[in-house]
């Protein structure tokens, strides 16, 4: 395939995830406490009062559709950054990355220099990740196919262990049970749960569960109830043992054909942990997709992203309550340095949020980073 036709190719598929030129993707921890919703004397703690940002060294190239996480080891914590793609002017997907790069985390939370770490076996972007302990799990998205610049979406799932030294070793297993662009891949207890995304033409309201094995590696997908509308580019975490799903829409960003969800979801579990239905626990106003989302004392934190029209700058918080309701949104103070979404994890660390890339207002992909000092 010549090389115009081999950027032609990567277009269709940029424009099947990105918001059209007028608009311009994790699963989140837990810091839930397990009793609060049986607990007569819970209150909510106080949130975070404001955000202060620090922006560090570029990455080493323009990014987005990529997947961050922190890991802590015996060579400390460090932040790291694995494929994704890079987009120019006009809708041009230019780049898909099997690239990895860690930087080190300093004790004052700022950032070290990139260190190009092990790539993954394939070039890989709108994929999803769950970390669990040292491990890294990443699954589906798009990916280089068989012949020379061919693309396609993918079930392929890739499990990342950190080494002694920091640096990561992949290997491949159980994969998906169907193409997901744009999902949600969460740890939940020793399971991984895989929520909707699309197949390249519209959202999906499939949810598969597979078993983490001890030597980390992954039993075989089970679907499982699906979500009640299909769902795409939301974020999901876990509280008190239960998965949410938050924001995101149906339908398909080309030609704005989305309709957005506002309802917040919950998963309801039966005795042997497999979800078994959803139930609406609140709703995101305002509504947004590929962003990010932290929950951090009972308190939700959703970062940039999108509305139906363009990137957002805004940090949102609502509180999670004593009955796992989500009560009422507003605007934390420190907005994000920049306006851009499709930065689908911003993983915390000793009280920093770490941001990387993304793309801005222009639909153009950055190499941005910044810390954020939650106070």
């Amino acid at each position: 395939m010549d090389s115009h036709r081999f950027l032609v190719a990567l277009s269709i598929f940029a424009l099947a995830c990105s918001p059209p030129p007028s608009m311009n993707d994790g699963s989140v921890g837990d810091g839930s406490d397990a009793n609060a919703a049986d607990a007569p004397s819970c209150t909510q703690p106080a949130p975070v009062a404001e955000l202060s940002w620090a922006e560090s060294a570029n990455y080493g190239r323009a990014v987005d559709h990529h997947a961050t996480w922190v890991s802590t080891g015996p060579m400390g914590a460090a932040l790291y950054v694995a494929g994704g793609v890079r987009q120019g002017p006009r809708e041009m997907l230019e780049a898909v990355y099997n690239h990895v790069a860690r930087a080190p985390i300093m004790p004052d939370g700022t950032l070290g220099a990139w260190i190009d770490d092990t790539p993954l076996p394939v070039p890989t972007g709108f994929h999803s990740i769950a970390a669990i302990g040292s491990r890294v799990y990443l699954a589906g998205g798009l990916t280089s196919g068989s012949s020379a610049g061919s693309i396609a979406g993918t079930r392929r799932v890739f499990v990342g262990e950190r080494m002694a030294d920091g640096s990561m070793g992949w290997r491949e297993n159980t994969p998906l049970p169907w193409n997901a662009l744009h999902p949600t891949l969460t740890a939940l207890g020793d399971k991984l749960v895989i929520v909707g995304g699309t197949d390249g033409r519209a959202a999906q309201a499939a949810v598969a569960m597979a078993t983490v094995r001890a030597d980390g590696t992954i039993g075989e997908w089970a679907r499982v109830a699906n979500v009640p509308e299909p769902r795409s580019h939301h974020i999901a975490f876990v509280h008190d043992g239960q998965l949410y799903l938050a924001g995101g829409f149906r339908g398909m960003p080309v030609g704005n054909n989305i309709t957005p969800l506002e309802v917040v979801l919950r998963s309801v579990r039966d005795g042997e942990g497999s979800i078994t239905g959803w139930e609406p626990m609140g709703v995101m106003d305002p509504v947004r997709s590929t962003h990010s989302g932290v929950l951090r004392d009972r308190w939700l934190y959703v970062f940039g992203g999108i509305d139906q029209f363009t990137n957002l700058d805004v940090v949102q918080r609502a509180p999670v309550g004593c009955d796992g309701r989500i009560g009422t949104w507003e605007a934390v103070r420190g907005a994000i340095p920049v306006a851009r979404g499709h930065v689908h994890q911003t993983p915390v660390h000793e009280g920093r949020v770490y941001s990387v890339g993304g793309r801005d207002n222009d639909g153009v992909s950055i190499n941005r980073v910044f810390v954020g000092s939650m106070r």
